[in-house]
């Protein structure tokens, strides 16, 4: 389970009895982790800026996977805060391998609208399931970018599900996603399934892959 405003200080690792919590905060505001099962082996930690972004090596059953956390500076931040946080990023896919299995988690606080796929400059990383009805803003325009320069697909926009099951944020009468969630372009064939779950206590994003081989 990928964790966002986790709000503790530090790095850190805490064991329960069924859990693993690994957390990368910085205090009062901000911090990002991951709740997973004993079941799971996480193989390396890197906490790759405070609070913001957490790159996760795990393996479960021989499955190797690579998760990236992230938690992006709102619409209304700093542009320099928001181009670091996106220099940051692009500079840690720069050193991941090709073969590695990649899931990106996390709130990036950006809205991409209908806009966007209209256009159909998106048309490899974005499907005809988005939620949103209203424009792309300037975290939604970074985030277009960043996917495209890393060849990744957005999932929660790919497949067929209802719009309930597709949006993150709802106040009144408007409804749109802020949470997307991607995964390398060249295993988008194994990932089955992309949808949220509204109906807990919490935000449950439920991604479904399936793999015929192992990656060693």
């Amino acid at each position: 389970m990928a964790l966002q405003e986790v709000r503790r200080f530090g790095c850190g690792k805490i064991e329960f009895d069924n859990f693993n919590f690994v957390y990368n905060g910085t205090g009062s505001k901000h911090g990002v982790g991951i709740l997973c099962s004993k079941n799971v082996e996480i193989q390396e930690t890197i906490n790759v800026l405070p609070g913001r972004i957490s790159l996760y090596r795990l393996k479960l059953f021989g499955l190797k996977l690579l998760m990236i956390v992230v938690y992006s500076p709102t619409n209304v931040a700093d542009l320099q805060e928001k181009t670091e946080f996106y220099n940051m990023l692009n500079t840690t896919f720069s050193g991941i391998k090709i073969h590695e299995k990649v899931l990106v988690l996390g709130d990036d606080n950006s809205t991409i609208g209908d806009d966007s796929r209209q256009c159909q400059a998106f048309n490899e990383i974005l499907g005809p399931n988005n939620p949103n009805t209203m424009v792309t803003n300037e975290n939604g325009q970074l985030l277009l970018e960043f996917a495209v320069s890393n060849k990744l697909k957005i999932l929660n926009s790919i497949f067929k599900s209802k719009r309930c099951h597709r949006y993150t944020y709802r106040v009144y009468l408007l409804r749109c996603a802020l949470l997307h969630f991607f995964i390398y372009k060249i295993y988008g064939k194994e990932c089955k399934s992309a949808h949220l779950n509204r109906y807990t206590p919490y935000m449950l994003i439920k991604i479904c892959l399936t793999s015929n081989k192992y990656n060693n």
